[in-house]
């Protein structure tokens, strides 16, 4: 089979998430290259295994979430509560958070993130720089929904301390 750039494969092996890749290319001898979801280092494929992956179908990709406890480092003894699906960045959590979360990190940042309500986002302030989270509707187990901001998500480095529910 061949993979086109972005396809998330998996091994018959492994599980997604945990043993999902992304590919980067199909070369022409063959070998694909990939890299590990959530981030890593390049990987090369040889062409004799290729055939051992499959494409994540739509189903395995839907992510699932939970509710846990997050914290961060420069918080001790604060927990947040949110939801993740259990996605990493670099090894760290990527959790989602309802308004009332979000805005109890506000409080603590004071001057360093805030909510602007015209864009239904969280803007983080760093230096020059800043970061815009916006709203999101996720699924919930229970087939509910819940809006919620991914704060932090993909550059924090958030830890998941407790999952509430399994």
């Amino acid at each position: 089979m061949k993979f086109r750039k972005g396809d998330q494969i998996v091994r018959d092996d492994t599980r997604h998430p945990a043993g999902t890749l992304v590919v980067v290319q199909h070369c022409d001898n063959g070998n694909l290259q990939a890299y590990p979801l959530g981030g890593g280092f390049e990987l090369t494929i040889p062409a004799r295994d290729v055939s051992r992956f499959s494409i994540v179908t739509r189903d395995e990709a839907t992510p699932i979430y939970r509710q846990a406890r997050f914290c961060l480092e420069c918080f001790e003894g604060i927990e947040f509560i949110g939801w993740t699906a259990d996605q990493r960045w670099n090894g760290w959590a990527m959790p989602c958070f309802g308004m009332e979360q979000a805005l109890k990190l506000v409080a603590l940042l004071q001057g360093q993130l805030r909510y602007d309500s015209s864009q239904d986002a969280f803007i983080g302030s760093s230096g020059d720089e800043e970061e815009l989270w916006t709203g999101q509707v996720i699924d919930l187990p229970d087939g509910g929904q819940e809006m919620v901001y991914p704060v932090g998500a993909g550059s924090w480095t958030w830890e998941l301390c407790k999952r509430i529910h399994d």
